[in-house]
Parts: C-alpha cells; structure tokens; sequence
C-alpha cells in the first residue's frame, strides 16, 4: 500500500476549508502511481479539496471521482476491500456500516485534532448546516404563512408546496433529520418525517441540491437544503 503517499495526501485533504462527512483511508493494495479519491462531497466541497491538495504539490498525484451518497455507500458495502479507492470522503453512517461488514479502512496515523472522539479510521472535518430555503413570490401567491421551524412542514397546508432530501439518497437529509431528532426525539421525529414526505410528494428529492433548485424554479415555496448553497444562490440572483 502506498502508505507514505496516502497519509500525506489526506493531511492534505484534512486541510481543506469545506468537504464532507469524514475522511477515510481504504485498506487498497493498488500500486499505481496516482491516489484515487472517492467522495460524495457536494462540487464546493470538491473544488476546495482540489485546490488545497493543488496547493500542498500534489496536483497530478490524485484521481478524484464524485458519486451520489447512496451509490458511494453501495460501493463502500458491495465492493469493501477491493474497492479502487485509497481515500474516502463519505458520511460517518456509511463508513461504519462498510467497517462492521468488511473490515476494510485503515487508521489514520495523523494527529487530527476533533473536538470529540471518533473510530481510529476516520476524521470528520466539515461543519456543515442545513436551512430552509423560501421563495417568497411562491409562499404570497398561495397565502402561505412563513415556516419558523423545520417541523413547520410537517403541517397540511404546506402539502405539494415543500421539497426535501429523501435519506436514502443523500446525507443533506441527516441535517434535517438531526435537526428533528435533537428537538423533538426519535419517536416524535418519525410521525414528522412521515408528514414531511407526505408533503413533499412529487419533490422528495434525491439530490441534496434537488430541493433549492426547485425553490428556484418556482415549483415549490419551500425547500430545505444546505445553508452555503441557498447564500450563494441568493447572491447569484442579485
């Protein structure tokens, strides 16, 4: 395994100002010169991860490939040690589903400073947050009032006028989820979720990016998706 090269790569990637979940070395015996990188990171995420390993003399020392969360974590499970990665960039969930069933990271061997403790595999190094996103042209013209929380689209008069992140298909829908669980526990959150989707409907999305597209757009009034994405979308419209 190229050892030396794979943990200073991914103290390199450990620099980086945003990415994803937690970062993880893949027990590869792989021999090629280029370090592989797979991540379901969001494209902020991935272009700042590029610049820094850029940055730190490793451009053309790295492949990166971009997966949807679901279909990484697939990989992650279906494929363990023989997967072509030799870093993984992926949500804690996954990555502990795939090291219970196929024992197939190795520890990091770097000081990587977390405010908590964490499997001796990964490293988180992304504070990410999630926001509900309003279109309020959309929200006036069905007299809609303005949600002040999450579990607010849960309620019937917002049926057909939400998007959100089905689970299965993207890590942006933890943040909701979380969100729910810390505020109103773990039973009360299944009878929210459960009206959430309901709501949504047609606009359960499978990309974290799905529900702020569709609150663009104009084909719902409310959507819940990452907070750095709708400022920077906000910003683009001016």
């Amino acid at each position: 395994m190229k050892s030396t090269k794979i943990t200073k790569l991914l103290c390199a990637v450990m620099a980086a100002a945003v990415s994803i979940g937690c970062v993880a070395g893949c027990s590869s015996t792989e021999a090629e010169e280029q370090v592989v990188i797979y991540s379901n990171a969001d494209d902020e995420a991935v272009e700042s991860m590029k610049k820094t390993l850029d940055e730190n003399g490793y451009s053309g020392k790295y492949i990166f490939q971009s997966f949807g969360t679901s279909e990484l974590g697939g990989k992650l499970l279906a494929e363990g040690k023989n997967i072509e990665a030799d870093v993984v960039t992926m949500s804690t969930y996954y990555l502990d589903s795939a090291e219970e069933q196929n024992d197939m990271f190795v520890d990091l061997t770097f000081d990587v400073n977390t405010t908590e403790e964490n499997p001796s595999f990964y490293a988180p190094f992304l504070g990410n947050q999630g926001a509900l996103i309003i279109n309020t042209e959309v929200l006036a013209a069905n007299n809609l009032e303005m949600p002040t929380s999450v579990r607010d689209l849960a309620k019937p008069e917002y049926n057909g006028f939400i998007s959100v992140v089905d689970i299965a298909g993207s890590s942006t829908a933890w943040l909701m989820i979380q969100s729910l669980v810390d505020n109103y526990g773990e039973a009360e959150t299944e009878t929210i979720l459960a009206d959430i989707y309901r709501n949504a409907g047609a606009h359960l999305e499978q990309s974290g990016s799905g529900p702020i597209k569709k609150v663009r757009a104009g084909e719902v009034a409310i959507g819940f998706g990452l907070r750095h994405q709708a400022v920077a979308d906000k910003a683009d419209s001016r």
